[in-house]
């Protein structure tokens, strides 16, 4: 996959054009992996508390799990804090003195989103009324 990134990389550096034409390709396997990933965690977290056979010790793993998430993302969001004061990205760039424009509604889409979805297709079951929006 680093590998992928880094032709990605040398082929927007050295045509452009080719890059702006492969830009479908890359949109696709995003979804792809948005689709992949959800269903993929569930399962692994299902299987992994079902393969345990002591209750008590499955609720010491969660909290312990827990207890990781919450002190990595505190770790997370402090280092991010600290490193956009020290770097300042951004700053140098003109500023747009434009007026904010109105954004318009969005319109409630259809399910329809080219060959890839933007949903896991298990979530649809045959016989259930289609759905109203998807979120993004």
């Amino acid at each position: 996959m680093l590998l992928a990134i880094i032709a990605g990389g040398i082929v927007g550096i050295i045509d452009p054009a080719t890059d702006v034409a492969l830009k479908p390709l890359g949109d696709g396997f995003i979804k792809l992996m948005r689709v992949v990933v959800g269903p993929l965690v569930s399962c692994t977290i299902v299987l992994g508390i079902a393969h345990m056979r002591d209750l008590p010790r499955a609720g010491w793993v969660g909290l312990k799990s827990l207890g990781y998430f919450e002190l990595l993302s505190t770790i997370a969001l402090i280092l991010g804090i600290v490193v956009a004061n020290v770097l300042r990205p951004g700053q140098g760039l003109p500023r747009r003195r434009e007026p904010p424009r109105r954004r318009r509604r969005r319109r409630v889409r259809d399910g329809r989103h080219g060959p890839v979805g933007r949903r896991c297709p298990a979530e649809h079951h045959p016989g259930d009324a289609p759905p109203r929006a998807h979120f993004r």
